[in-house]
């Protein structure tokens, strides 16, 4: 993959939650040890605001939606505008997940398992009519709304409809339910879940039926220490999820196409957290890839869809050299949008400086036998 310059961007430990991404003001918003940042597409945070705590925040960050993001924290909602303005701060319960929008409407939960429901542009709580919803205790992932669909993962995956009546609950990834750790993505025809075991699961919406081709092959490892939390991201046909501790961003074939269910790429990231993507999630946006890892990292990939276009060749491809002095060769596809790159021999490029792009570049490898 292609990191975009300025980036990755070093923001806090303790970095759980999901980037959210506002095109149309070019903003990304990080939660990060109990604060919101907002960084431009260069990767210059612009500004940040203190929200307190926000528990773990398994799988989900901040919510964007027509240049506003929301954001769940110190036992509040909050709303906020592209510079940085609140507009307003609800109670709620619970500080461990975040919102979804759905009409003229946020959802979000408690810890306990309660679904309420606030006004979107006042954030008065909606009471009656089915809400709250008394819903499975589920403190490790957070609602996905969908169609006139509030899916939540508990005990089990729970659909209910937008008046809090249960649709269908299905059992997934184990006998115990236990494998289902993150939260779920739906499209028109199918809901997705990366399970604890390491496996990618859809379902269709409407029956909860499983879908050919799902569960996927194991992309991390699984058993009950694994740590497998991210949450799946749907683009097009295409399915992205950070694969937990093996720190790959891994692409997949969504339901219903010749792929479903068949990794199509992946590609290694680096933390120096072993946890790697754990309870982080990537977001995919008109093009690009942003994903965090527990680290703190933000990185950016892009390419044609999820598509991540370009090749680095070392002595025009050779596997092996018993010389130091090598020349570098990268291949962009076409691409004539990145002006500056970073070379090193050490994946999170520790005291590395930008330089001007150029296809080609003389290296001296360092002393010794090995992997460069």
């Amino acid at each position: 993959g292609l990191e975009i310059p300025g980036f990755p961007v070093i923001t806090e430990p303790n970095s759980y939650g999901t980037p959210a991404v506002d095109v149309s003001n070019q903003r990304i918003y990080v939660l990060s040890a109990g604060r919101l940042f907002a960084i431009d597409f260069q990767g210059k945070t612009v500004w940040i605001r203190t929200v307190g705590a926000v528990g773990w925040n398994f799988n989900q960050g901040p919510v964007v939606e027509d240049g506003y993001v929301y954001v769940k924290a110190d036992y509040k909602l909050w709303k906020y505008d592209a510079s940085g303005t609140e507009l307003w701060a609800s109670p709620t319960n619970g500080i461990n997940s975040q919102a979804s929008i759905m009409g003229g409407y946020v959802y979000t939960k408690a810890d306990s398992g309660a679904i309420q429901k606030y006004d979107k542009l006042t954030g008065t709580e909606v009471r009656g009519n089915g809400f709250p919803i008394a819903a499975s205790p589920s403190p490790d992932s957070a609602l996905t709304t969908s169609g006139g669909t509030i899916y939540l993962r508990g005990d089990k995956l729970y659909t209910y409809s937008e008046t809090g009546s249960l649709r269908w609950s299905r059992a997934a990834g184990g006998p115990d339910d236990a494998a289902i750790y993150g939260s779920c993505s739906a499209s028109a025809d199918a809901v997705y879940v990366y399970g604890k075991d390491g496996r990618l699961y859809a379902f269709e919406v409407g029956t909860g039926t499983p879908i050919p081709g799902f569960p996927s092959v194991i992309l991390s490892s699984g058993g009950p220490a694994s740590r497998n939390w991210s949450t799946p991201m749907i683009a097009g046909d295409k399915i992205v999820v950070g694969a937990g501790e093996s720190q790959k961003l891994v692409v997949l074939g969504a339901a219903g196409t010749p792929d479903a269910g068949r990794v199509l790429e992946e590609h290694q990231t680096f933390s120096t957290d072993p946890q790697g993507f754990d309870l982080c999630s990537p977001i995919v946006s008109d093009g690009w890839v942003f994903a965090m890892l527990d680290g703190g990292g933000l990185y950016a990939f892009k390419g044609s869809g999820v598509v991540v276009d370009g090749t680095v060749f070392i002595n025009e491809d050779d596997e092996c050299t018993g010389s130091r002095n090598v020349v570098l060769s990268v291949a962009l596809e076409g691409d004539q949008t990145f002006t500056k790159m970073l070379v090193s021999e050490d994946r999170a490029l520790t005291g590395t400086n930008w330089e001007a792009f150029s296809n080609h570049k003389e290296v001296v490898l360092s002393t010794g036998h090995g992997t460069k």
